[in-house]
């Protein structure tokens, strides 16, 4: 998933979705601070702006995921997300940017469906990006609380489910909230967000 650019033929791109809260920055940083991740970039929304992110590289886009209110995805992220990713492509290109091997999109909305969107249907940006993954990050006493409100959509569509906060629940009741996110997608991995660094990359790299 997190793949270079020179492996795949175009630049990866993945998507870190879920509320915006401490423990999602937590995340972020631990994740942006693992060598494997060189040369990444990270694109929020300005929702998500906060000074505890502690990533050098990362850029703020308007309006990242909106919808149009034409209802068109592709002309929503016109102004906003396509355009940052044509600016990165050509700076690195023309060397005005360090290199970049991989684009990482953190986002505050639970649906990957616009990322998807734009990469799949404008020509310059699918033919230099690719869509490698959807990380969903959520409160792991969330999933205990909330049973059937779960968003079953966004953990269905996820490849990858982050559980924040896993030591403040009874090993039993955790077991619990990871066999609810997997009855709602059997396919998806469930990674803790205190496993050390070198699992939790090998539980998505692999």
């Amino acid at each position: 998933m997190f793949a270079s650019s020179r492996e795949v033929g175009r630049i990866p791109v993945v998507a870190i979705l879920g509320a915006s809260s401490r423990g999602k920055t937590d995340f972020l940083n631990r994740l942006l601070r693992s060598p494997v991740l060189a040369n990444s970039v990270l694109f929020m929304s300005e929702a998500e702006r906060t000074g505890a992110l502690e990533y050098a590289r990362t850029q703020h886009v308007p309006a990242l995921g909106e919808v149009s209110d034409s209802g068109c995805l592709c002309c929503g992220m016109q102004s906003g997300l396509g355009d940052a990713l044509r600016d990165l492509f050509l700076g690195a290109l023309a060397k005005r940017v360090a290199r970049v091997d991989r684009v990482i999109i953190a986002q505050t909305g639970s649906d990957p469906a616009a990322l998807k969107f734009t990469l799949r249907h404008a020509p310059f940006l699918g033919q230099r990006y690719v869509f490698r993954a959807t990380f969903l990050v959520i409160e792991a006493a969330d999933v205990v609380s909330k049973g059937l409100d779960l968003d079953k959509a966004a953990i269905g569509q996820a490849d990858v489910v982050v559980l924040l906060g896993p030591e403040l629940l009874a090993s039993e009741v955790l077991d619990q909230a990871v066999l609810a996110v997997k009855q709602l997608n059997s396919d998806v991995k469930v990674v803790l967000s205190t496993e050390g660094l070198e699992a939790l990359l090998s539980n998505t790299l692999h």
